[in-house]
C-alpha cells in the first residue's frame, strides 16, 4: 500500500518528468508542482476541519492532490495552462490518471471516483443533485483550490 507520502513523491516525479532543461517552461511546470502540493495540505486542513474521516477522506486527499496531474503533460504539449487555447486540464488529468500506477490502494471503483473529482474540479458548474461520496471529493477539491487562488493571488 502506498503512504502519502508515497502518492507525493509520484506527483512529483510525474511533474519533474516534463522538465526540459529549459528555464522559462520548467518554472511553469515548477510552479504548477508547487500549486498541487498546496491544494493538497488545503484540501487536508479542509477535511480536518470539516470532520470528514475515513475512506472518503482518503480519496478526497487523492483527489487534492491529482486535481492537476493532467496540466503538466498540457503544459508540455500546447505551452500553456489555458484550457481553452489547449485542452480541458480536468480531462486530461483523467486520461493521465489511467495511466499511472497508483499501487494497489484503491479498488476499481474509487479509481473512478478519483478520477471522476480530477475530471470535474474545474467545471463551471456542478450538479447539486451529485451523490455522496462523490460529492464530497469534488466539493473538497474545488474548496481547496479556489482557497489556493484567493490566497496566492493577494501574495504575488
Amino acid at each position: 500500500m502506498m503512504r502519502l507520502d508515497e502518492h507525493k513523491r509520484l506527483v512529483r516525479d510525474f511533474a519533474e518528468d516534463h522538465l526540459r532543461d529549459d528555464e522559462a517552461h520548467d518554472y511553469h511546470i515548477r510552479l504548477k508542482l508547487e500549486h498541487s502540493m498546496r491544494v493538497l495540505d488545503n484540501g487536508l486542513y479542509i477535511l480536518r476541519e470539516e470532520g470528514i474521516t475515513g475512506r472518503t477522506a482518503d480519496l478526497a486527499t487523492m483527489a487534492t492532490l491529482y486535481h492537476d496531474i493532467g496540466r503538466f503533460p498540457q503544459f508540455d504539449r500546447w505551452g500553456t495552462y489555458r484550457d481553452a487555447d489547449s485542452v480541458n486540464h480536468g480531462r486530461m488529468g483523467v486520461l493521465t490518471l489511467r495511466r499511472l500506477d497508483l499501487g494497489d490502494d484503491f479498488t476499481p471503483r474509487e479509481l473512478r471516483l478519483i478520477r471522476a473529482a480530477v475530471g470535474l474540479h474545474n467545471a463551471k458548474e456542478v450538479n447539486p443533485a451529485m451523490k455522496d461520496p462523490l460529492a464530497t471529493l469534488v466539493q473538497v477539491t474545488r474548496d481547496a483550490t479556489k482557497w489556493t487562488s484567493s490566497t496566492s493571488s493577494s501574495t504575488t
